[in-house]
């Protein structure tokens, strides 16, 4: 065959069909999760964490402890990475400067969703500034976390939003499944009822028996979990 011809058909033909189809499927499935509670904010100065919010997007509730976070001045932002609706390298305490731990009932509003190969990166923002306290100066500002959530080779080309949430929503819930999840059970832990709830007024403690008092119930733990709702 003529050297021209194969040139030819390489270009119309060859990489550059794959490379549309690759960009299509994903931000096809982009579109599904936006259009299912998943909407991005937009944020103006759009580097900044800190910019004012122009169009807010979907609010989401952090269910698992954990997630790091960082502030706008940060140079490295590190992720936290779920896999099968679980955090796996969650930080076990708030660190310094200006690195920060999410809240288990924090809200936080999605900043960015992006579809690749295998995996899903998630931005998210605090929706209300986290006022701290650093060398002495008290600072009020919103704090990013990046979540990477791992699945299984070949796994994300074929699947549909419906599959993707239910890797999601272990860990960021949409306002509509908390609405879902407004109820405290017998056997639920601290971190299920503060994201039900959302942090108690204040706590009392007897024992193995801890008492979580709220405006209209208090919520009775024994040895870390739910064993009776007033």
């Amino acid at each position: 065959m003529n050297a021209a011809l194969i040139l030819l058909l390489t270009l119309t033909c060859g990489p550059s069909d794959d490379g549309a189809q690759e960009k299509d499927w994903k931000k096809a499935l982009e579109n599904a999760l936006a259009d299912r509670e998943y909407s991005v904010t937009k944020v103006d100065r759009a580097q900044l964490v800190d910019g004012p919010i122009t169009a807010p997007g979907a609010v989401l509730t952090v269910l698992q402890p954990g997630l790091s976070a960082t502030d706008s001045g940060a140079v490295i932002v590190r992720f936290s990475r779920v896999r099968a609706g679980v955090v796996t390298n969650p930080q076990s305490k708030e660190r310094v400067g200006t690195s920060y731990v999410y809240e288990v009932g924090q809200q936080v509003y999605l900043r960015d969703i992006s579809v690749d190969d295998d995996k899903i990166d998630v931005k998210v923002i605090t929706v209300e500034p986290v006022q701290r306290t650093l060398d002495g100066a008290v600072t009020a500002r919103r704090y990013l976390a990046s979540l990477r959530f791992e699945f299984d080779k070949g796994f994300l080309r074929s699947a549909t939003s419906d599959q993707v949430i239910q890797a999601i929503k272990p860990v960021l819930a949409t306002r509509a499944e908390m609405q879902s999840r407004r109820t405290i059970e017998l056997g639920h832990t601290a971190d299920q009822v503060i994201a039900v709830l959302g942090k108690p007024e204040s706590i009392t403690k007897s024992g193995q028996t801890m008492t979580y008092l709220y405006k209209t119930m208090k919520v009775v733990f024994t040895n870390g979990k739910v064993s009776d709702v007033q």
